[in-house]
């Protein structure tokens, strides 16, 4: 209902602007970080974005009698795919105040999460089981964001930035080496010799 007021209100030509803020402001999350997860995670095949502004949907959403009554009253029945959308911003929303993922976070999550073995944004559960246990991918997350807060990053080295290094087929190990001395202030021959251990 909150959305379709807000549609109901939108001025502009685009009803974009008005579901981002509309997103953000019902979970609680800053606009930039409702920005991207509509931006990027999808459900079934389309970006929520597209999904919440698909043509047919908004019609059916917003068509009235000569009353002005809306036509279509907002159930799951009647609008399954903005309920699964809802559910899984939800999710989401839940698991980004909890593990207080900031925004530049979330941005190289949504695009390297997978690469890494880390949650997949998008596998997360809506009307099914999921094909494979979250569990591990999970975990992984929970500990590479944990390893991230034990150290205030400078300006020129983020967590983020050391995992872009390490992902190029063509970085030299002792460029990471250097990277995550930066980032830990751990001497460099403390980093060397772990990373022979391992």
């Amino acid at each position: 209902a909150a959305l379709r007021e807000a549609l109901r209100s939108n001025t502009a030509d685009q009803p974009d602007g008005a579901i981002v803020a509309q997103v953000a402001a019902t979970f609680a999350l800053p606009p930039e970080q409702g920005q991207s997860l509509l931006d990027e995670v999808q459900l079934q095949g389309e970006t929520l974005l597209d999904t919440l502004t698909d043509k047919t949907l908004l019609e059916k959403l917003m068509a009235r009698d000569a009353t002005g009554a809306y036509l279509t009253d907002i159930t799951p029945a009647n609008f399954p795919t903005v309920y699964s959308a809802c559910r899984l911003l939800h999710k989401l929303a839940l698991l980004l105040s909890r593990f207080k993922v900031t925004t530049p976070d979330l941005k190289w999550l949504l695009k390297n999460s997978v690469r890494f073995g880390l949650l997949d944004l998008n596998a997360l559960p809506v009307t099914a089981v999921p094909a494979a246990p979250l569990f591990p991918a999970w975990l992984a997350l929970c500990q590479w964001l944990d390893f991230k807060g034990l150290y205030p990053e400078p300006e020129d080295i983020s967590w983020r930035a050391i995992f872009d290094l390490a992902g190029a087929a063509t970085t030299p190990d002792s460029a990471i080496r250097t990277a995550i001395a930066k980032l830990t202030q751990w001497e460099a021959r403390d980093v060397n010799d772990l990373a022979v251990g391992l």
